[in-house]
């Protein structure tokens, strides 16, 4: 009894819980590193045990999402709320960072959600984190930039949904798969004051809970909500008429290998497309930094300006807007059961495999040579008066 006590502490114990236990820690250019020889990060840390080394890195995924929660706060200045906000018990509730004036801020908020899988709250793709470097991997770039141009900021903790223990998994409290909009909780989105908010999400997690708050806080989308940016989105919207809005404030950028920016072929009653300037679907977000940027300023723009052709269109949505049978039914179902965008599975598969979920064939191939360009997938919104 006594042995398979020991042999389980072992194995609960049995990687290290900081960057530095493992033997790394990031250099001045972002880059994760070997502490002793500078040498980028290796996969195989036991030849032949398959097994050990997954455990090992996604061990070592872990404490990089504890690294990049603490700069977060150290570096953007982000404070750490509970989800939901009155939530009795901390342990079993969620959690996701704002700036000080997220809830006050009178003009502008930038809310980031990443994609699915292992990611959390501040990154994009772990395998860029741990094989390329923080800039390319995380959304400090993005927070960073919000702030400079005086946004307040939201950071999502969407896939922030179960606590490990000891004594196995707890499901927080708020939360359900897939629809981060009950997991981030809808007690802090009300209180938000200014006019222009802008949302940047990565691939399916991004348009899920841009559409199921669309739904949600239709009427503030409709008066503040002035952009949506998504990055190699995967979603189809069944029911354009119900979305038209949504639609006209967004903008997908698809992994492509033409020059960014390059408009590329869009299905009717589907979000624009552009190129990303990439071909891998991880690169994305972190590729098309600076033109969604341009997009946000520029969709603001157009609606500080009355006469901007753009903007009285949306400003004229709802009233020449003919509602369906089918948008009726939306409009008042659950929205929980939101059957206006549906994910193939497949495609939905595709993404998790591509920068999200933790497999030998993602950082088998970078063992002995890191990425040479940061490759991410994100989806952003902008909210605007």
């Amino acid at each position: 009894m006594a042995g398979s006590s020991k042999s389980a502490k072992r194995s609960k114990n049995e990687f290290p819980d900081t960057l530095a236990g493992f033997g790394y820690h990031f250099n001045k250019d972002g880059a994760m590193c070997n502490i002793k020889t500078g040498n980028p990060f290796q996969f195989v840390v036991k030849e032949g045990n398959q097994s050990y080394n997954q455990k090992h890195y996604e061990a070592l995924g872990e404490v990089v999402t504890e690294h990049i929660y603490g700069l977060l706060e150290s570096e953007c200045g982000l404070k750490r709320v509970p989800v939901p906000k009155k939530a009795p018990n901390k342990e079993n509730s969620s959690f996701m960072f704002m700036s000080e004036d997220a809830l006050t801020n009178p003009e502008k908020l930038l809310v980031l959600i990443h994609g699915s899988g292992v990611v959390r709250a501040g990154q994009w793709a772990r395998r860029l984190i741990i094989n390329d470097t923080l800039e390319s991997g995380t959304q400090l770039p993005f927070i960073k930039q919000a702030i400079k141009e005086s946004y307040g900021v939201i950071v999502m903790n969407t896939n922030y949904n179960v606590r490990k223990t000891s004594e196995g998994d707890i499901r927080l409290k708020g939360s359900v798969s897939y629809t981060p909009e009950n997991t981030v909780d809808s007690d802090h989105i009300p209180q938000v004051v200014m006019r222009h908010h802008k949302i940047k999400a990565d691939n399916f997690v991004g348009v899920c809970p841009t559409s199921l708050l669309f739904a949600k806080f239709k009427a503030d989308f409709k008066n503040r909500v002035f952009a949506v940016a998504m990055t190699d989105s995967v979603h189809y919207i069944s029911h354009p008429n119900a979305y038209r809005l949504l639609i006209k404030i967004s903008q997908n950028w698809a992994a492509s290998n033409k020059p960014l920016d390059t408009p590329l072929t869009t299905s009717d009653g589907d979000i624009p497309r552009v190129s990303a300037g990439v071909g891998a679907h991880e690169q994305t977000s972190w590729c098309s930094f600076e033109s969604i940027f341009q997009f946000f300023n520029d969709k603001l723009e157009q609606t500080k300006d009355p006469q901007d052709a753009k903007f009285q269109d949306l400003c004229n949505w709802e009233k020449d807007r003919q509602p369906s049978n089918d948008q009726k039914s939306i409009n008042s179902g659950d929205d929980n059961k939101m059957k206006d965008v549906e994910e193939p599975q497949q495609k939905i598969n595709e993404c998790n495999n591509g920068n999200d979920t933790d497999t030998k064939t993602k950082t088998e191939s970078m063992d002995t040579e890191r990425l040479q360009e940061s490759d991410g997938s994100h989806m952003t919104k902008t909210d605007g008066n």
